[in-house]
């Protein structure tokens, strides 16, 4: 049963598929909205605020509960954000020229980001992560200190070039084997992979991507 809605295509005719989870979760995110809308909140008496805070809160609903993929609601947002704020459509904002709205998509910082996601989809493809990174971590020997020095390191190493969800997926693979060899020692296991996530944090403080 599916958890999220799904849109099929077939010859004739476009069939929504969504189980009783997805309806729960759309009545949830139905419900978040409105409450937005109609509920008073000082500060916000004014049309363009109340737009943009029902903006939010309904995107938050939607990112939380995954309705619909994480990406058409970033798209969700910018259309509506341009339509409903700016000075096309009925003009609600109409504090800010529709450009506005999309001068974060051309950001130089989320240009970067994409740089990032570009080099680490690259060197999943063809396997470079994974031998550059097992170069990195083989040098540090077996011993249990030295080799979580190793995971460290090379996780806030590629964590400055890559995402932090990327890297932390791609060091839990290539520590799997790892653990086969130490199957016999349950606490270094959690050692090292509570390592990874932690340094690809610190890591990714390290740079804006």
């Amino acid at each position: 049963m599916p958890r999220s809605l799904r849109i099929k295509f077939t010859q004739n005719r476009i069939v929504l598929d969504f189980g009783w989870q997805a309806a729960l979760k759309g009545l949830l995110c139905l419900g978040l909205i409105l409450s937005a809308i109609f509920i008073p909140i000082p500060g916000i008496e004014e049309a363009a605020p109340r737009i943009a805070f029902v903006l939010f809160v309904g995107a938050a609903a939607l990112w939380i509960t995954e309705l619909i993929p994480p990406f058409a609601t970033a798209i969700m947002v910018i259309v509506l954000s341009v339509y409903l704020l700016g000075d096309v459509g009925n003009g609600h904002g109409g504090a800010h020229q529709w450009e506005k709205y999309l001068n974060p998509v051309a950001s130089p910082v989320l240009v970067l980001f994409f740089g990032g996601f570009f080099l680490a989809l690259a060197a999943t493809k063809h396997g470079f992560d994974v031998r550059l990174a097992r170069a990195f971590i083989t040098p540090f020997g077996k011993q249990p200190t030295m080799l979580l020095l190793g995971i460290i390191l090379t996780t806030a190493l590629f964590s400055m070039f890559m995402s932090n969800t990327a890297t932390t997926a791609m060091m839990i693979a290539i520590i799997g084997p790892i653990f086969q060899e130490i199957s016999d020692r349950p606490q270094t296991r959690k050692m090292l992979v509570l390592a990874v996530p932690f340094a690809a944090n610190i890591g990714g403080m390290g740079t804006i991507i």
